[in-house]
């Protein structure tokens, strides 16, 4: 993984990868995936200064990486169009799931669905229109790319570099800001 993460850091597209801060445990109460929204934007609960502005994501394709999506959860479901097959940005949230390295299957509350739910989650129960929702991911205007990198359930492989970006970046017409939050599972928690 530490390659993958040195070869990210060179590469022509990316403009910066940064080592986040220590999280600390904290007093206050939680109350489902929407605290990443608060928090990112105001530190305030329940303050969302960037949504105030009309700042939700609106017009931004977020490229993940990670080991499966799970692409009939309520925040990604989409009742008229397949996720697979291509790209297209007229899905209502995943404009593209490159399964060309990968399954398409995903682990019951796997690590690649929570972290595109805090990214570009939306709920919508019919799979049509967007509705507000408990877990509303930080940019939930925005849509997704999704590579996945998992078969079965023996962790994410390596696919290389360039074989991530040129998924993620579409020839200039894909996504622009990309996550790859990966770690290792000890004693079932995430490192």
């Amino acid at each position: 993984a530490l390659s993958l993460v040195i070869g990210l850091s060179v590469h022509p597209l990316v403009g910066s990868v940064e080592v986040g801060q220590k999280l600390e445990l904290s007093s206050v109460a939680v109350k489902g995936k929407s605290n990443p929204q608060w928090i990112t934007q105001s530190a305030v609960v329940d303050h969302r200064p960037f949504f105030d502005k009309g700042l939700d994501g609106t017009g931004q394709i977020v490229a993940v990486a990670d080991g499966g999506l799970d692409t009939d959860n309520c925040y990604f479901r989409d009742s008229r169009n397949n996720p697979f097959g291509g790209w297209d940005k007229s899905r209502r949230k995943i404009a593209y799931y490159d399964d060309s390295f990968a399954d398409q299957l995903e682990r019951d509350k796997g690590h690649g669905t929570y972290v595109s739910g805090i990214i570009v989650g939306r709920k919508s129960s019919n799979g049509v229109d967007n509705e507000v929702g408990f877990a509303d991911g930080t940019a939930p205007g925005s849509k997704i790319t999704f590579f996945d990198m998992e078969i079965g359930s023996n962790g994410i492989a390596d696919p290389g570099v360039s074989r991530l970006f040129s998924s993620f970046y579409n020839s200039g017409d894909g996504a622009f800001i990309s996550n790859a939050s990966w770690g290792r599972g000890y004693n079932g928690l995430y490192s």
